[in-house]
């Protein structure tokens, strides 16, 4: 199977998680049977996905384009393109772009 993404099902999502400003989402279908989301990511500047908690899946993101903040528990640490955040079951993580240009991420979340 070969499939991308269209931007065409890109959707503005509000508040993300609690985060401030808006993100885009382009969610890709078909995905795999372990897979609950797999998608492409836009955070324009001073946008974020707010702080949350992954009780039952693991999320894995990578970054390909732009650079932003990620907080893991207590920690903050700055994303670069080509960085991977992990967040395993059973812990919190937020994402913020705190720099100027749009930060493109690739999020896959993996039930458990």
């Amino acid at each position: 199977m070969l499939t991308s993404f269209n931007k065409e099902k890109q959707q503005e999502v509000l508040n993300m998680r609690g985060g401030e400003g808006r993100v885009f989402i382009e969610k890709l279908e078909p995905r795999l049977h372990h897979m609950k989301m797999y998608a492409r990511i836009v955070i324009p500047a001073g946008s974020s996905i707010g702080f949350h908690f992954h009780e039952t899946d693991e999320e894995m993101v990578y970054v390909l384009s732009g650079k932003g903040e990620v907080t893991m528990g207590e920690q903050k640490m700055i994303m670069n393109e080509g960085a991977i955040n992990i967040t395993k079951q059973s812990e919190s993580h937020s994402i913020k772009n705190i720099f100027s240009e749009d930060l493109v991420l690739l999020a896959i979340i993996n039930e458990i």
